[in-house]
C-alpha cells in the first residue's frame, strides 16, 4: 500500500482527518499508520453498505433506525434468555412459556411501539397478533428442531435472539409496505 496515496485518499473522504495522518506519518511506524487507514476504509466501506441498505433514508432516521433495533435486541434477548432457561430447566411447557415470551417481546420492543402509533386503532391487534403467532411460531419451532445431547445455551439465546429480532423487523417492513 502507498502509504502517501492512501493518505490523500482519506483526506478528500474526511479532510477532518487530514493534520492527525498527516503528523502520524512522521512519526507512527508504517506498519500501525497502515492499520488505522485500513480501520479507517474499513468503516467507510461499512458506512456506505448501511446507506445503500436504506435508500432514500437520511442520516438521522439512520441512526435513529439503529438506535431502536439495538433496543429492541436487547429487550428481546433478556425475554429470550428468560425462555430459554425456563425450557431448559423444565420450569413449564415449551407452548406455555412461548406464549409467555411472545407478549413481553410484544410489549418491550421500541419498533413494534412506534410503528402501532402509526396505525388505526381497529388495526392494532391484528398486528400484534401477527407478531405475537410469528415470535410464538419460532420459538416453539427451534425447540421442537432442537436435536443433540449437548445443548449450549447461548448459542440458542443468540439465534433465537437474531431470528426474532430479524423476523419482526421483516414483518413490521411488509406492513410497512402494504400500508403505503
Amino acid at each position: 500500500m502507498d502509504l502517501d496515496k492512501a493518505i490523500q485518499i482519506a483526506k478528500e473522504i474526511n479532510p477532518d482527518i487530514g493534520p492527525s495522518l498527516d503528523l502520524e506519518r512522521k512519526t507512527v511506524p508504517e506498519a500501525e499508520l497502515a492499520a488505522k487507514l485500513k480501520r479507517f476504509f474499513d468503516d467507510c466501506e461499512n458506512a456506505a453498505k448501511v446507506m445503500e441498505a436504506h435508500p432514500g433514508q437520511s442520516y438521522e432516521q439512520i441512526e435513529s433506525s439503529f438506535h431502536s433495533n439495538a433496543a429492541a435486541h436487547s429487550q428481546i434477548r433478556l425475554h429470550v434468555t428468560y425462555f430459554v432457561d425456563s425450557i431448559i430447566n423444565q420450569k413449564g411447557d415449551l407452548s406455555g412459556q412461548a406464549q409467555i415470551a411472545a407478549r413481553r417481546i410484544i410489549l418491550s420492543d421500541p419498533r413494534i411501539n412506534e410503528f402501532i402509533k402509526n396505525l388505526k386503532v381497529a388495526d392494532r391487534p391484528l398486528l400484534a397478533e401477527k407478531i405475537y403467532n410469528l415470535v410464538v411460531a419460532e420459538l416453539t419451532t427451534y425447540f421442537e428442531n432442537l436435536r443433540g445431547t449437548k445443548i449450549d445455551h447461548n448459542k440458542i439465546v443468540e439465534d433465537l435472539t437474531a431470528d426474532i429480532v430479524k423476523k419482526i423487523s421483516q414483518a413490521l417492513g411488509s406492513l410497512g409496505k402494504a400500508a403505503q
